[in-house]
């Protein structure tokens, strides 16, 4: 995170929040060693690393908006591995497994099978995903080994 600042009290005893896009990151942690400047309103500087906590959970963050008998689910779906805080973990490539929510399905559709992706940078996308069948009230599940797994939108 080039260019944020840290501020910690002097004498703090207890482990800063730290914050992304106005989302608190909990389990980050604070590393380097900073070199407080004493002479006027010199301020603090040296090396610190924000680092960001284990993935936990997916999170979709392009939804489907629509789908037709045989055409596929557009947008593309995109689905990211994020931490507890909701922020996508861009190291993560873990496998994700797409499927539609069965209750969801029109009455007479078949099941359309489920899609596996792995994620790059924490992001795994779902383009061509198809059924036979159109209807309204359709869901998606996602799941990963490991993860909490997440449900769509209706579509």
């Amino acid at each position: 995170m080039p260019g944020t600042s840290v501020t910690i009290a002097l004498g703090a005893t207890t482990s800063p929040a730290f914050y992304y896009r106005d989302t608190k990151v909990p389990g980050a942690t604070l590393s380097g060693t900073p070199t407080l400047g004493m002479t006027g309103l010199t301020p603090a500087t040296g090396a610190v690393t924000v680092t960001a906590a284990a993935a936990a959970k997916l999170g979709f963050t392009v939804e489907p908006s629509s789908a037709m008998a045989g055409a596929a689910v557009s947008p593309a779906v995109q689905v990211a591995v994020t931490d507890a805080g909701g922020n996508t973990v861009t190291g993560a490539t873990n496998l994700i497994d797409l499927h539609f929510v069965l209750a969801s399905l029109p009455p007479g559709s078949t099941n359309p099978g489920s899609d596996v992706r792995s994620a790059v940078n924490g992001v795994a996308t779902f383009s061509g995903f198809r059924f036979n069948r159109a209807g309204t009230g359709i869901m998606l599940k996602v799941d990963a080994s490991g993860l909490f797994g997440a449900i769509s939108s209706s579509f």
